[in-house]
């Protein structure tokens, strides 16, 4: 696993952890949690990620990758987004003929490929619902997949009206 031996590699040369792409918000509080000293009263509750909410769009992430453009990449992330929603209908159909056809392995590769695009454009709600998708195939959860499927083309409707206003 790349992952795996890039974490080791980076712990080796005296990084105190290590947060791989894709951007993923609980797992960056899990490590800042972790990192940094909260001094709280007896009363007082840490949240765990897990019971943070998420959020549907963080548009943080498109002005963080925007703060990146200069001279030589100026518009980089308006095609970054342009691509994006091109892929969508592709994307979506994709996954929808796997389900109807019980393609255990394209639905993953599709969910797990558009759950990092999502987080990576600020939409931790799509990438969310693609990692629940992600779950239901390696329980063969075929029913539940295709009321999953229906939340997609909703949240992936809204995705592209957040990402046509950014």
């Amino acid at each position: 696993n790349n992952q795996f031996l890039e974490r080791e590699k980076c712990l080796r040369v005296g990084m105190d952890d290590f947060l791989p792409k894709p951007i993923d918000h609980e797992k960056i509080y899990r490590i800042l949690s972790r990192w940094m000293s909260f001094k709280k009263s007896s009363n007082e509750k840490i949240e765990k990620a897990e019971d943070l909410p998420t959020k549907e769009f963080d548009d943080s992430i498109i002005l963080m990758l925007r703060e990146f453009e200069n001279e030589e990449n100026k518009g980089y992330v308006d095609e970054l987004i342009k691509l994006y929603i091109d892929e969508i209908p592709i994307r979506f159909d994709l996954l929808k003929n796997a389900i109807a056809s019980f393609d255990w392995e394209t639905i993953e590769k599709t969910a797990h490929s558009l759950k990092g695009s999502s987080a990576n454009l600020g939409l931790p709600g799509v990438a969310n619902l693609c990692a629940q998708i992600e779950e239901l195939v390696k329980l063969e959860e075929s029913e539940k997949l295709n009321l999953k499927l229906d939340e997609l083309n909703d949240r992936l409707d809204r995705a592209k009206e957040f990402l046509n206003g950014i």
